[in-house]
């Protein structure tokens, strides 16, 4: 990338100054752009150009620059079902949670916001629902995401009560989308989806 930077600005004499250059990049197009480091924590890179000062009396001086480092790959984190586990049950509805399993491969941890989710088993939607908890998943690691959630068998029907006494394996589709951030606010909040078909047991 390139461009200009053409905010002035004053440097006290015997004095030195931080220059500030505003970059906005997505952390779905910074993905994109180093996707094909896959096995890399970090990328090199290098910054060059001129800086124009207004001096007295020598008037206008361009002087160059040029350095070089190294940047954080940054990798989308992936959200996968986890388990549903009953808590509690009673003629009239059910307590479960519902754990999701968030992985991080990226070099620093994240913030997770948001996640909004819809649950369906056995073909039944059973939840459509947002989580506003913070949770923090640390650099290169898993972290469980338990949500609890209430079952209304009226709302969504008292065959939900025959899979929950069950044993068989239940079917279920997750799908949903997660705001999430670096946690030193290194990359601005940005939205994934998920989706995730298979089946699953009950945990009691």
């Amino acid at each position: 990338m390139k461009g200009n930077q053409n905010n002035g600005f004053s440097i006290d004499p015997n004095a030195s100054s931080v220059v500030k250059i505003p970059i906005s990049l997505g952390f779905k197009e910074l993905f994109s752009t180093i996707k094909t480091l896959t096995t890399s924590d970090s990328a090199g890179y290098k910054l060059a150009g001129n800086l124009e000062f207004d001096l007295p009396i020598l008037g206008a001086l361009k002087m160059p620059y040029s350095t070089t480092g190294q940047l954080p790959v940054f990798r989308l984190p992936a959200i996968s079902f986890g388990s549903i586990k009953l808590n509690s049950i009673s003629f009239t509805g059910a307590e479960i949670n519902l754990n999701l399993k968030v992985e991080n491969k990226n070099p620093l941890g994240i913030s997770i916001d948001k996640i909004a989710y819809a649950l369906n088993v056995n073909d039944r939607p059973w939840v459509s629902s947002l989580s506003n908890n913070s949770i923090e998943v640390g650099a290169k690691s898993i972290s469980e995401v338990a949500i609890p959630i209430k079952l209304n068998f009226a709302e969504i029907g008292r065959s939900v009560s025959d899979i929950i006494s069950g044993n068989s394996d239940m079917k279920f589709k997750l799908q949903g989308d997660m705001d999430f951030k670096s946690v030193n606010d290194l990359l601005p909040k940005s939205v994934i989806e998920f989706m995730e078909e298979g089946k699953t047991k009950l945990i009691r």
